[in-house]
Order: structure tokens, then C-alpha cells, then sequence
């Protein structure tokens, strides 16, 4: 084998053989890796954060999930406006029921705490709220405004 400038022999990018003094650093270095791991796992600080990750990611999907179904519902909507257009006012109110009282259920009830909610999902509740109350101002007004 060739030396390297440092004097240690070189395996020219092959995996050391189980006869070289280097074989049982790496597997001494794999080992207090693996020890490493074991203590940050064990620590309640990296779960929690762990944890926390887990939570927003499944809130991210949830919210992505619920933005398309509301866009697929708009393309239905637009697609089916002609045969529906007699409906407009019941689906929507329906929808506005439907979909308050899933994010009341999701946000402000049983096991959910809103203060471990992060920023941008308080911010995507409180904007969807104003919303629906903009929809419902406009609905009342249309049923009983003429």
C-alpha cells in the first residue's frame, strides 16, 4: 500500500481489510456514533422538538389538502355552474357550515391547543375566519337583501 503525506497507508478509495490498524477506528467511530445517537434520542429536549416537526409537517399537509379539495370544489363548481346555478346559495351555506364547524372541531376543541399551533397556521385560521364571515355577510344579504 502507498503512504500518504501524514505516513498512514492509503487504500487508494477501497474499504479497509479487517488486517489494517484502521479497520477497528472505524468501527470505534461507527460505535460512539451509535452511542451519540442513543443519548440525543433519550434527551426530552430533542423529542419535543422532534415531535413538534412531526405535528407542523402534519399540519402542512392537512392545510395543502384542504386547499385543493377548495380549488377542485371551485373548478366543480364552475364546470357544473349552469345545471347548479338554482343551488348557489344552499351549497355555499352548506359549504360555510361544513367548514366552520371542521375548523372549530380541528383548532379550538378536545385534545388541540392553539398556542402550540405555529405562527402561520394562527395566521391561515384567523384569515380563513374573516372570510367565511365575509361570505356569510354577502349570503344573508343575497337571500334577504332583495
Amino acid at each position: 500500500m502507498e503512504a500518504s503525506k501524514n505516513g498512514k497507508k492509503m487504500n487508494n478509495g477501497k474499504a479497509p481489510s479487517p488486517m489494517d490498524a484502521d479497520y477497528s477506528n472505524i468501527l470505534t467511530g461507527w460505535q460512539a456514533l451509535e452511542e451519540r445517537l442513543d443519548l440525543l434520542e433519550r434527551n426530552p429536549l430533542f423529542r419535543i422538538k422532534k415531535t413538534l416537526i412531526e405535528i407542523q409537517n402534519q399540519q402542512l399537509f392537512q392545510s395543502a389538502s384542504s386547499l385543493g379539495a377548495g380549488i377542485l370544489g371551485l373548478g366543480l363548481g364552475i364546470l357544473l355552474s349552469r345545471w347548479m346555478g338554482a343551488w348557489t346559495s344552499f351549497l355555499i351555506a352548506g359549504g360555510l357550515f361544513i367548514h366552520g364547524w371542521g375548523m372549530y372541531k380541528l383548532h379550538y376543541s378536545g385534545n388541540a391547543s392553539w398556542s402550540k399551533l405555529p405562527a402561520w397556521l394562527k395566521i391561515s385560521v384567523g384569515v380563513c375566519w374573516l372570510v367565511l364571515a365575509g361570505l356569510l355577510g354577502w349570503l344573508l344579504v343575497r337571500i334577504f337583501g332583495n
